[in-house]
């Protein structure tokens, strides 16, 4: 008799100790399976949440670029106006010179050609600007697009993962329904 719960006692111990069959593999299986599933939807969400920033990053970028492109619009504007008027009242003042009477009048036409041609490089200079606005905010519009493609990839990528989760988790979960 003491033999014979000696070795009922090594055949517990043994089966205790052997590697999961049956019911506790299946479940542990199933169990890593779902955490599988659960990491890929997790990761969806986060390539959808990191989508919709980027896409937010973009539109900015536009809205930016878009302001530089109406700031550099209206200096370009503003600098033609000058530079019209300045050629226009070049032209009146260089039609009417008559004959100076006296060194001050050489010194008033001068200081009024001068400031003639200061109001033309100004104008010049803001057309520069302008440009250069525009330029820029064209860019800013263009790297905001760009983002918005990255985006909404971003966002498709994420969301076709969480589908996939989501149908390998709906397949797991009838399947486990069948087991006998």
């Amino acid at each position: 008799m003491k033999y014979l719960l000696i070795l009922c006692s090594v055949a517990l111990l043994s089966a205790c100790s052997s590697p999961k069959s049956g019911l506790g593999k299946i479940a542990e299986l199933e169990s890593q399976a779902y955490e599988q599933i659960s990491d890929q939807y997790d990761e969806g969400q986060k390539d959808a949440a990191a989508g919709e920033k980027t896409i937010t990053k973009g539109r900015k970028l536009i809205e930016e670029g878009r302001a530089e492109v109406r700031e550099g619009d209206e200096k370009v504007y503003e600098g033609n106006e000058m530079v019209q008027s300045s050629r226009a009242q070049y032209a009146r003042d260089t039609d009417y010179v008559s004959t100076p009477e006296s060194p001050s009048e050489i010194q008033t036409s001068t200081d009024k050609l001068t400031g003639i041609g200061e109001e033309w490089e100004k104008g010049i200079g803001l057309v520069k600007k302008g440009n250069k606005l525009i330029s820029s905010g064209n860019d800013k519009i263009d790297e905001g697009e760009a983002k918005i493609r990255e985006g909404r990839s971003q966002v498709e990528r994420g969301k076709s993962l969480m589908r996939e989760a989501e149908a390998a988790y709906n397949t797991r979960k009838s399947n486990f329904r069948n087991y006998p």
